[in-house]
């Protein structure tokens, strides 16, 4: 059930942030979640951490800062720190919890149970919104909706399944090579601006 809760309202919000923030800083922002699980698996599920994961932990908070502050008027940077940004951040660490809780429900459950859940609860969660959206959709609309949809379900039950033989910081990070792929998708396709300070905080959240 905290599976299926936490991870319709992460998706829901995963999508307003990249909606807002574009496909780049917005996939970046949220891409910081393996820091947050990192920290949560050690806590409640006492997954070991050493003092070289402590420092890279820092360092992909650091650039996580650089990517959400504004530095364009001056020192003024948490005035100038947006709302979705602030979304972003409390995404990623709402999908930290999640994939603690993930790592838990393999001790009992498997990858397909998991995942199930996830589509029963998180699909009646994100009937809410979709009801107070109009969209008119065309027919090449349906075609792409359809493909995100096979694409979407079969690498997230892919992860679910990889979180049985993988620590939490093993797994979650070598996820994070969707990142590179979605920056450059947002850069090269969509034109989004980088700044050098966003350019520098998703070099050391990926590093």
């Amino acid at each position: 059930l905290l599976r299926g809760v936490l991870g319709g309202i992460t998706i829901f919000l995963i999508y307003t942030t990249i909606i807002n923030l574009g496909v780049s800083k917005g996939t970046m922002i949220f891409f910081s979640y393996p820091v947050f699980a990192t920290i949560f698996g050690a806590i409640f599920l006492k997954e070991p951490l050493k003092v070289l994961n402590i420092v890279a932990l820092g360092i992909a908070m650091c650039g996580l800062f650089l990517l959400v502050a504004n530095f364009e008027n001056g020192m003024e940077i948490f005035s100038t720190i947006g709302w979705y940004e602030i979304l972003g951040v409390c995404t990623a660490i709402a999908s930290g919890f999640t994939i603690m809780v993930i790592r838990k429900l393999h001790q009992t459950d498997g990858a397909w149970e998991i995942f199930f859940s996830q589509c029963l609860i998180g699909g009646l969660i994100m009937l809410v919104p979709t009801f107070f959206t109009e969209v008119k959709l065309s027919g090449n609309d349906w075609w792409i909706l359809l493909l995100i949809g096979v694409f979407a379900t079969t690498g997230q039950l892919m992860m679910t399944a990889g979180y049985r033989y993988l620590t939490i910081k093993i797994a979650s990070l070598l996820s994070m090579t969707e990142i590179i792929f979605n920056y450059s998708a947002g850069v090269f396709f969509y034109k989004e601006p980088v700044t050098k300070f966003s350019l520098v905080g998703s070099v050391l959240i990926v590093g």
